[in-house]
């Protein structure tokens, strides 16, 4: 993250801009937007409780939606998070990472509206 303006990232539909560092590790947005895709589809239920004990709400607002925007970006040498704007049911779905040795596997999940 180089930059930030807008709205608190815990506030969903809050304004925002944000600005990435070009040269970031983008494995794990990679990750997140398969993960995101694979939610959306009917197996969402199934995939989720992996992660979550919140599926209902996760699956719900991700069921329905096309867009997720990427728009704070948090990390660390072992664990980063990511939160992606879903404008359309306004909410925040936060993604958490946990870096092993095959690199970053997801280990959260859970939505704010």
């Amino acid at each position: 993250m180089l930059f930030y303006y807008g709205a608190a990232v815990e506030v969903p539909n809050g304004r925002a801009i944000a600005v990435m560092n070009p040269f970031r590790d983008t494995a794990s947005e990679d990750t997140a937007g398969r993960l995101i895709r694979d939610l959306r589809t009917g197996n969402c239920e199934t995939i989720v409780k992996q992660f979550s004990y919140d599926g209902f709400r996760i699956c719900s607002v991700l069921q329905t939606t096309h867009g997720a925007r990427l728009v704070w970006r948090q990390d660390s040498i072992l664990n980063r998070m990511l939160v992606y704007d879903i404008p359309e049911k306004h909410a925040r779905i936060w993604i958490g990472f946990a870096r092993e040795e095959g690199g970053w596997q997801v280990r959260s999940i859970s939505v704010v509206r």
